[in-house]
């Protein structure tokens, strides 16, 4: 598994991370994702780690996925990286007033069986949230006490990104860029030239990548999925992705390996994180450690040929 620099940071992460929300619902309780068996998250999550893979993307809100971590955490300590959130309640609301903030990095920090975390991050703040600088003097502080070593920003708007960037405090950014939302790319290339880490989120667009989607697809009721992938928006996104490989001859057999393939070329990025609720997913994220990295002149064949066909698309960089 190759290994990148985290930004200006000695840190040395896997290219290919994990994240965690598939692995939120394994006591069968939790709603929105579907059920893991414990034993079965516990294997993936080790397989990876032997594999190679040394970063991985949580939150409180995950389930049981921190305290799952939590356990690799208190086995493998400093060879793992841990980034978590706070900012978003379990019920889907946003606050990032100290006191809550205070309570969200607690239950981390317990979940996680740790004092300090490896890297704590800003979930989606709005421009507003920090136009004002406190929230970088609050990430500050923490770094000065101990408390976390590093600090970030999960970038729902770009601008936020570039906020972070120009704040001197932010050290990672995670950033919503795939085959399908390219985007993001002026704010990877900024925040590498500013020496912050970025690690990318939703490599696989909920899966649309993974080359396993139909037009009339139906996901069950406790799986997030259903609730913005259907209609005629849906279709739309799957027809392009279709004229995309027809015209880059990648079959769908083909095209969640070529996807990740294209984001880890990206001399931009750190390190993404994919998800798995599988076994034979996990070893397919470990092997694609060790193929080859995408030519630059591919990678700009490849965003030709994207940007024609996603053109006057508008996605939804939250997903």
């Amino acid at each position: 598994m190759r290994k990148n620099r985290f930004g200006a940071n000695p840190l040395q992460v896997s290219q290919l991370g994990l994240g965690t929300a598939q692995l939120a619902n394994a006591d069968n309780k939790f709603r929105g994702t579907p059920y893991v068996a414990l034993e079965e998250a516990r294997r993936i999550l080790h397989l990876v780690i032997d594999g190679g893979i040394n970063f991985f993307d949580t939150a409180p809100q995950y389930g049981t996925a921190e305290t799952l971590l939590g356990e690799c955490k208190a086995k493998y300590g400093d060879k793992i990286t841990i980034a978590t959130k706070v900012g978003l309640s379990t019920e889907g609301v946003r606050s990032f007033s100290p006191a809550f903030l205070q309570k969200q990095i607690a239950k981390s920090q317990q979940a996680l069986g740790v004092r300090q975390l490896d890297i704590l991050q800003f979930n989606k703040p709005q421009q507003s949230d920090l136009a004002d600088g406190s929230l970088f003097q609050f990430l500050a502080d923490l770094k000065k006490a101990g408390t976390i070593k590093m600090a970030g920003i999960v970038v729902g708007d770009l601008e936020t990104g570039f906020q972070g960037i120009e704040s001197g405090v932010v050290d990672s950014l995670e950033i919503f860029y795939n085959l399908l939302f390219l985007e993001a790319e002026p704010l990877l290339e900024a925040a590498n030239r500013r020496g912050i880490g970025t690690i990318v989120r939703s490599p696989l667009n909920s899966g649309i990548l993974s080359g396993g989607y139909q037009p009339e697809q139906k996901f069950p009721d406790n799986d997030d999925r259903s609730l913005f992938f259907h209609g005629a928006g849906f279709v739309d996104r799957l027809r392009r992705l279709k004229d995309i490989q027809n015209t880059l001859n990648i079959s769908d057999a083909e095209l969640l390996n070529f996807s990740m393939g294209f984001i880890i070329s990206n001399p931009y990025v750190s390190t993404v994180i994919p998800g798995v609720s599988k076994i034979e997913q996990a070893e397919n994220l470990v092997a694609l450690g060790s193929k080859e990295l995408f030519s630059a002149e591919r990678l700009d064949k490849i965003r030709e040929v994207v940007l024609l066909n996603m053109a006057g698309y508008q996605q939804n960089p939250q997903l």
